[in-house]
């Protein structure tokens, strides 16, 4: 069974920052998680580039997999940049849990699918996932260091945790 390389992706920090909300707002007087402007398209053209190189999936991990209305902004937003094929889930909410013990749990259950991962979040309570967390900076958001890393981990080839 063909394995593959996952993407497990925070929004807010990751695809969008404090920088890109200030510009929005300077720019268009509205917030930044408006409809049109939950994304950089900065942060989404890295991303891409990744899931391209890399024939990566993408699997949620932003609190908005909680709210199916904004998740769908979501996707109609970025469905020209990186097809929706490519997101193939959620991580399950657990009660108490950080984020990083809800993607633990995501690669436990579908291990066998699993060739190699990274998560990027600017929070840093994904710790339990070794070298596998890229921590990004809710300043800039998705950055080109953060893709190296990326690419780094994804040429090792199997999964190092």
């Amino acid at each position: 069974m063909e394995k593959y390389n996952i993407i497990f992706l925070d929004i807010d920090g990751v695809l969008n920052s404090t920088n890109y909300m200030i510009k929005v707002y300077n720019e268009t007087g509205k917030r930044w998680s408006s409809e049109k402007n939950l994304v950089d398209p900065y942060c989404l053209n890295l991303l891409r580039g990744l899931v391209e190189e890399f024939d990566a999936y993408i699997v949620i991990t932003s609190t908005i997999r909680k709210n199916e209305k904004l998740l769908n902004i979501f996707y109609n937003m970025i469905k020209s940049e990186i097809p929706l094929n490519r997101f193939i889930g959620v991580t399950k909410s657990l009660p108490n849990q950080s984020r990083g013990i809800e993607i633990e749990e995501y690669i436990n259950k579908h291990d066998y699918l699993i060739n190699n991962f990274v998560a990027f979040d600017d929070d840093g309570d994904l710790d339990n996932l070794g070298d596998n967390f890229i921590q990004t900076q809710n300043k800039f958001g998705l950055q080109e260091e953060d893709i190296f890393k990326a690419k780094s981990i994804f040429q090792n080839k199997t999964k190092t945790r």
